[in-house]
C-alpha cells in the first residue's frame, strides 16, 4: 500500500525508497511523483526542500569540507530565518528540532553533509546573482527550432529538459548549448520541464523577461503581437528578472500556483492562478459551457496562442457548449463556427471572424 504522503515533511520524504529513487531520475519514479505532484500540488514545497536537500548533499566531500559544511550551519542555526524573497517577510525563529532532523536523516541517507546542505534555508545561488539584461540581449542564439502556426510540437534539449512550443512560436539556443550555460530565447509560447542541473541554471530570454530555474516546469507567453508577458509556474521555483535593464524593477521570485505579469516592459506584477488551467493547457483539453463570444476569444488566445479579431458583430448572443481534447485549432473553428454562423480565415497567429 502506498504510503500517506500527504503527511509527510521533507526529512520523510529522504527516508522514502520511491522518492530517492525520483531525485535520483529514475523514469518511472519521476512519472509517478509528477502524477503526485500534480494532483497534490499542495506538497510543492516539502517536496522542493527534500530534492533540494538529497542534490546538494548526494556529492562526496573532503573530511575537512564536512567540518567546515557543519561549524557554518551550525552558525546559521544560531540566527533568525528571513525571508529576503518577499519584502516587509515576517521574521521567525528557525525550527532548531526539524533542521536537526532533516541533517540526521540526510546523513543516513545519502551518508555525507557538505557544504551545500544550509543552502536549502536560503535562495539557491542562481537566484542570488543576476546576469544584466544587456548580457542576455547578445548571447549567441544561433540554432532555431520553431512550430507552425497549426502545429504545436514537443522537443528534447541536449540537457534532457523537455520543451512544448505553442501554435506559431519558437525557441533559439547556441550552438554550444549546455557547455557553459542553458540560455534559451523565446518567441511566442511555450511549457518547460527542465532537467535539474545546479551548476547551470536554465535561462528563458524574452523581450520583456529573463527567467531563471533549476529543475521545475513552468509556460513562458511572451507573442511578439500582445502587449504582454506571463510566466506560470507548475512545479519548483523560477526567479522572473525583468529585461528593461531599470534598477526599479525588481526581481520576482514564483513558487507552484504563482504567476509573473508584465505589460510593455513594466514593473512585474505577481498573482496566483489555479492550476487545473496550467494542466488543461498541457493536456489541451478544453471546456465550455454555454460560453459567450469573450470566453470563447479567451479561450482561443490562452490554449493556441493566437489573436482573434473580429470584423462584425453577432446578429444575436452566443452561447457555445463544447468539449475538445487535443483538437486542432482547425477543427475547433470549425466546430465553432458551424453552431455560430461565422466563417474565419487564419494568417499565421491572427485569426479573422466575420459572422453572417
Amino acid at each position: 500500500m502506498q504510503p500517506d504522503y500527504l503527511h509527510y515533511k521533507a526529512e520523510d520524504l529522504l527516508l522514502d525508497e520511491s522518492f530517492l529513487h525520483y531525485c535520483a531520475g529514475d523514469p518511472e519514479a519521476v512519472k509517478t511523483w509528477k502524477a503526485f505532484l500534480s494532483s497534490h500540488p499542495e506538497m510543492e514545497k516539502e517536496v522542493f526542500i527534500a530534492f533540494d536537500l538529497y542534490h546538494n548533499i548526494s556529492v562526496k566531500s573532503t573530511a575537512e569540507q564536512k567540518s567546515a559544511a557543519l561549524t557554518k550551519l551550525k552558525t546559521r542555526l544560531s540566527q533568525l530565518v528571513v525571508n529576503e524573497e518577499e519584502p516587509g517577510a515576517i521574521v521567525r525563529p528557525v525550527n532548531h528540532s526539524r533542521i536537526r532532523r532533516l541533517l540526521a536523516v540526510a546523513a543516513v541517507t545519502v551518508g555525507i553533509i557538505i557544504a551545500g546542505t544550509f543552502l536549502y534555508l536560503n535562495k539557491r545561488n542562481a537566484f542570488n546573482s543576476d546576469t544584466s539584461p544587456a548580457v542576455f540581449a547578445k548571447a549567441n542564439y544561433g540554432q532555431e527550432i520553431h512550430s507552425a502556426a497549426d502545429q504545436r510540437k514537443k522537443i528534447t534539449l541536449p540537457d534532457g529538459s523537455e520543451v512544448t512550443l505553442n501554435y506559431g512560436s519558437s525557441i533559439r539556443m547556441a550552438s554550444d548549448y549546455n557547455k557553459e550555460q542553458r540560455w534559451i530565447h523565446l518567441d511566442g509560447e511555450a511549457f518547460f520541464e527542465v532537467k535539474p542541473d545546479k551548476n547551470k541554471p536554465f535561462v528563458v530570454i524574452t523581450k520583456n523577461n529573463a527567467t531563471t530555474a533549476l529543475g521545475t516546469s513552468f509556460k513562458v507567453r511572451n507573442y511578439a503581437g500582445e502587449s504582454f508577458s506571463d510566466v506560470m509556474l507548475a512545479t519548483g521555483k523560477v526567479k522572473v528578472q525583468s529585461m528593461s535593464g531599470k534598477k526599479e524593477d525588481k526581481n520576482v521570485i514564483l513558487l507552484p500556483g504563482e504567476k509573473a505579469r508584465s505589460i510593455q516592459e513594466c514593473t512585474l506584477v505577481k498573482s496566483t492562478f489555479d492550476m487545473s488551467v496550467l494542466r488543461d493547457w498541457q493536456s489541451l483539453q478544453i471546456e465550455l459551457n454555454q460560453a459567450n463570444l469573450d470566453q470563447i476569444i479567451a479561450s482561443l488566445e490562452f490554449n493556441y496562442g493566437v489573436q482573434v479579431k473580429l470584423q462584425n458583430k453577432p446578429a444575436r448572443p452566443i452561447a457555445f457548449t463544447g468539449k475538445f481534447s487535443k483538437e486542432s485549432l482547425h477543427d475547433v473553428l470549425e466546430a465553432m463556427s458551424y453552431t455560430n454562423k461565422f466563417s474565419y480565415t487564419q494568417r499565421g497567429t491572427v485569426v479573422s471572424i466575420l459572422f453572417q
